[in-house]
């Protein structure tokens, strides 16, 4: 039995063209992973972009909701009350 000889010219540039696709397929699946991955990451930070807005929204509401109180029990500065007469009675004499 022979074993096999050298290869013809044409069989030894197909396996390098074969070869070389390989590497270039190997390449594009590599480029495929990471563009995924980078994919995932953008999602997880939109996630966190999103949950950020709903909290500056929710404390936006609760901020407003304290100054309303807070205008309730305190006049805004610069206003003034009228004065209250101690010791007279409202409702008449």
């Amino acid at each position: 039995m022979a074993g096999p000889g050298p290869q013809p010219p044409a069989a030894v540039s197909a396996g390098k063209d074969v070869s070389a696709i390989s590497r270039a397929a190997d390449e594009v699946r590599q480029i495929v992973e990471s563009l995924e991955q980078a994919l995932e990451q953008m999602e997880e930070v939109l996630e966190l972009v999103e949950l950020a807005e709903r909290q500056k929204s929710g404390d936006e509401r609760e901020i407003d909701s304290l100054r309303r109180a807070l205008q309730r029990i305190q006049p805004p500065r610069g206003h003034k009350e009228p004065p209250h007469e101690s010791g007279s009675d409202p409702g008449g004499d």
